[in-house]
């Protein structure tokens, strides 16, 4: 019995020692640079801790910051659906920022896309050339 308990512990020791912080590199994208009004915009993550909350930050000057919560796989990766683009006035990208807060650590990823921006147009009755 006392070598089954010195094996568990052996092992879980050795898991811990292989999900150290050299151990993530962590990138977050979306599957396309622009959307249009009402679209679901898929945000990609991988090379998280696996099963750890990651929080996902959506900022714009037109609405703020919008927060979602995904947790990743086993394999690190997560997929978030949770934002449909909507109509903004300023013509900037929507910053995307990922944090997964560990133990010993804080992984960080960011990327951008862009909402569909409003804009006027005009037209005048002066004869053209």
């Amino acid at each position: 019995m006392a070598a089954l308990v010195a094996l568990i512990m052996v092992s879980t020791a050795f898991v811990g020692f292989f999900a150290s912080a050299g151990d993530y590199d962590p990138q977050v994208w979306t599957d396309k640079d622009e959307y249009c009004q009402g679209e679901t915009v898929y945000i990609y993550g991988e090379g998280f801790a696996h099963w750890v909350d990651v929080s996902i930050e959506l900022s714009h000057s037109d609405f703020g910051t919008k927060l979602f919560t995904e947790q990743p796989d086993y394999y690190g990766k997560f997929i978030c659906d949770d934002y449909i683009a909507e109509w903004v006035t300023h013509d900037e990208s929507v910053k995307v920022t990922v944090t997964q807060v560990l133990e010993d650590e804080v992984l960080v990823a960011t990327t951008e896309f862009w909402d569909p921006a409003a804009y006027a147009e005009g037209w005048t009755l002066w004869p053209q050339p």
